[in-house]
């Protein structure tokens, strides 16, 4: 091969590498595609270069020119293939980072702000039951105030609270309470309180819930004998003749002090906000306050039904519609759920295979 020809070849030697370096979508204009077709028209290019190298050899001002035009070819291709190998690495760290930063947000941020908006929906709903049985004014509604205050406390905006209570005043948001028993794997009783604006999906939602746990929802009442439905009331860091004193002008049911330290009072739930304003009135604030289904008789749960209870539990907290969820299981300690890449738990089964 020629000079000339050399100097053609270490061009098209560049534009090789250019190809090598670009990915087919960013190519720069000019350049061949990367793949079999650019590798052969650069191989045809350079076999046009050689013979036009040979014809070229007879010219005195080709031969004179050759060692210029060889030098310059090479430079040409060495410049090429850095400029090429530098854009191709700013081009790799670039998607990694976008990677990176989608992985960051899909692991953070979504769970974060899920967990957010999960706690917001919470206390708007018990805001909306508040509104249903009373007027929308705090001062003349005790139990809206209290779910105001609860609101607040767990970071749910002020703007938002007020839009929600706006929108049941117009009567562009109704909420409506059912409760749904059954039986989770193993043979534990569930009670799931739901608060809902569509009762044919929430009882859909929770029935799927038993069903992929391998539980099953009964008929109306199938759980009830399993539980008694109380008001309780939590004092922390309070004196408990003082709640007991308390006690008696709120007309409770029982109060005791709990192994933590906390001051447990218990009513009747046609009672419950009576005693709640009660407390309150004597200047004793309760850290808690909820009507609930205490279990009458407990149920031991093996390591098998103690995780498919708990795969229950999570996937019942994943549900919108669901507000509170009790149960009369005792389940073994250091049971864990064993996750999928979509953030959902294995069945008992599938985790012992995962771990």
């Amino acid at each position: 091969m020629t000079a000339v020809a050399a100097a053609t070849a270490a061009s098209l030697l560049g534009a090789w590498h250019a190809v090598r370096a670009f990915p087919a979508d960013t190519a720069p204009l000019g350049v061949a595609s990367r793949g079999r077709g650019g590798a052969a028209a650069v191989s045809q290019l350079s076999r046009a270069a050689d013979e036009h190298g040979r014809g070229a050899t007879t010219s005195r001002t080709g031969t004179a020119q050759a060692p210029l035009a060889a030098a310059l070819g090479v430079a040409a291709a060495v410049a090429c293939r850095r400029a090429c190998s530098s854009t191709r690495g700013r081009l790799s760290r670039i998607g990694m980072r976008g990677r990176n930063y989608e992985t960051n947000i899909r692991k953070k941020k979504g769970p974060a702000e899920l967990k957010k908006a999960r706690i917001t929906a919470k206390y708007l709903r018990l805001i909306t039951l508040a509104l249903k049985d009373g007027q929308p004014d705090e001062e003349l509604n005790p139990p809206l105030a209290r779910a105001i205050k609860a609101a607040l406390k767990n970071n749910v905006p002020r703007n938002t609270i007020d839009n929600r209570i706006k929108k049941f005043v117009e009567g562009a948001e109704t909420v409506e309470e059912i409760d749904l028993g059954g039986y989770a794997s193993g043979g534990a009783a569930v009670m799931v309180q739901c608060a809902t604006d569509n009762v044919a999906r929430a009882r859909e939602a929770v029935a799927t819930a038993f069903k992929t746990a391998g539980g099953n929802v009964g008929s109306a009442g199938c759980v009830d004998h399993a539980f008694n439905k109380l008001g309780v009331l939590i004092f922390e860091d309070i004196d408990e003749e003082k709640v007991i004193e308390a006690s008696l002008e709120a007309e409770a049911e029982d109060c005791e002090t709990l192994e933590d330290g906390t001051v447990q009072v218990t009513t009747s739930p046609q009672n419950f906000h009576a005693a709640v304003e009660a407390f309150e009135n004597q200047g004793l604030e309760p850290s808690s306050s909820s009507v609930e289904f205490i279990p009458v008789a407990p149920t031991k749960l093996d390591t098998a039904a103690t995780y498919e209870t708990l795969r229950l539990l999570h996937l019942l907290d994943e549900i919108d519609d669901v507000h509170d969820v009790h149960h009369n299981g005792v389940l073994e300690d250091d049971v864990e759920l064993v996750m999928n890449n979509y953030g959902l738990p294995w069945s008992y089964e599938r985790s012992l295979k995962e771990k």
